[in-house]
């Protein structure tokens, strides 16, 4: 069974929820669909504060859950010392999620290179600079 997970990036916190922070997915008919997320008893976040990632379901050359916003260290084919940049984006036209270099281009990616890649930060924490030159 495929493995379907979420985590939530708390603007206003500029972080990660943390494990023990509880996300909620609120759906009723008719309505729009929401998420919460609760880091205290006393304090929530909700859609406005909230970027939400999901798992894509492989995992790096370190056993690491890649999700959505992850920048990966791909190796290079040509140069085994270089490796290129590549975000996980949510590619809508495709309906899958697919790999942005620093340029913002898009690239076909195999999932072997992909389980050889390596997480080397996300979107959220890490400047990215143009490295794929």
């Amino acid at each position: 069974m495929r493995e379907i997970e979420f985590r939530a990036y708390i603007k206003p916190l500029k972080r990660y929820a943390k494990n023990y922070e509880t996300i909620l997915y609120h759906h009723q008919c008719n309505m729009e669909a929401t998420w919460t997320i609760n880091v205290s008893p006393d304090e929530y976040y909700g859609d406005k504060d909230l970027i939400i990632e999901q798992y894509i379901g492989l995992k790096d050359k370190n056993g690491k859950k890649i999700y959505e916003g992850d920048i990966l260290a791909i190796p290079s084919r040509k140069d085994k010392k270089n490796n290129k940049l590549y975000i996980v984006v949510w590619h809508k036209t495709h309906a899958r999620f697919n790999f942005a270099n620093t340029n913002g281009e898009f690239g076909e990616i195999s999932i072997g290179k992909i389980m050889r890649s390596q997480i080397v930060g996300n979107i959220h924490e890490n400047k990215l600079e143009n490295k794929n030159d």
